[in-house]
């Protein structure tokens, strides 16, 4: 085995041939920055797979963990030419991303005895 050729995560006719080229051939850095806490390197690991994927051309994720950041990551290129890292601190237009979340901690607070859903809403938004 050539020890230039990576692991590929996909099959190989699954890809295009310019993502085949890309992987196989070429330097691979993702331009992935950021911090992360022992315990959490599996992230870092599954965040790269989405660009080895082409899943994104950049994308930044965190999460908090009991209160404390787990981790921050940043990779990959802002632009088509990647020719601009895209990183923590890049703006990113979110739109209606957060309402799964918010949806999930409501339903975990309504099973928690915290809300009820058939309370008036001045219950906890008072006027």
């Amino acid at each position: 085995m050539c020890s230039g050729i990576r692991h590929l995560p996909i099959k190989h006719n699954e890809r295009t041939f310019e993502q085949f080229i890309r992987v196989v051939f070429l330097p691979v850095d993702y331009n992935i920055r950021g911090t992360i806490k022992p315990g959490w390197e599996f992230v870092r690991n599954l965040f790269r797979e989405n660009f080895v994927q082409d899943r994104d051309l950049g994308a930044s994720v965190a999460a908090y963990y009991q209160g404390s950041l787990a981790f921050e990551l940043g990779g990959g290129w802002f632009d088509q030419s990647r020719t601009k890292p895209y990183d923590v601190e890049t703006l990113q237009l979110v739109f209606s991303t957060s309402k799964g979340l918010v949806a999930a901690a409501v339903a975990l607070a309504v099973q928690r005895g915290l809300l009820d859903y058939s309370a008036l809403v001045t219950r906890y938004w008072p006027e």
